[in-house]
């Protein structure tokens, strides 16, 4: 029996691991060995008092595979967190057709025509500021 579960890129590879803490066991650590498809981390970083953005609601979509919402919350089970990074599957999309940034407070972002990257930042400390080739987003005061 499991009492504490959190997902992250443990190896580096660009798909989500699982890590579980099991009563009356050692913990178990599960690599996910898929390889298919393209996927988009966003790292969020907030104000000084919200340095992971966390609250952040963002919403992405593609032509392939419609609108995806993620919360970032990282918070999961009794005594477990995930890494504060939001994973977006794409399949075979190659660009992200909008990008929504729901932060905190309810100032709003929204990004339009981005390729797709591996990693990307959005900030809470500076007005926008994109090239649809940037892989830094800045995001309103």
């Amino acid at each position: 029996m499991s009492y504490g579960a959190a997902y992250g890129d443990l190896d580096g590879d660009g798909d989500l691991d699982l890590v579980t803490a099991d009563l009356d066991e050692h913990v178990g650590i599960y690599r996910n060995t898929s390889s298919t498809g393209h996927r988009v981390t966003l790292r969020l970083k907030g104000k000084v008092n919200n340095s992971h953005g966390i609250g952040c609601i963002v919403g992405i979509e593609t032509k392939e595979n419609g609108i995806q919402v993620r919360q970032n919350n990282p918070m999961t089970g009794f005594l477990s967190s995930n890494e504060p990074i939001l994973h977006f599957g794409l399949g075979k999309a190659r660009n992200i057709d909008k990008l929504t940034v729901t932060w905190p407070g309810g100032k709003k972002q929204v990004f339009t025509g981005l390729r797709l990257t591996s990693i990307t930042s959005l900030r809470s400390r500076h007005l926008p500021c994109l090239h649809p080739r940037s892989k830094l987003l800045n995001s309103p005061k």
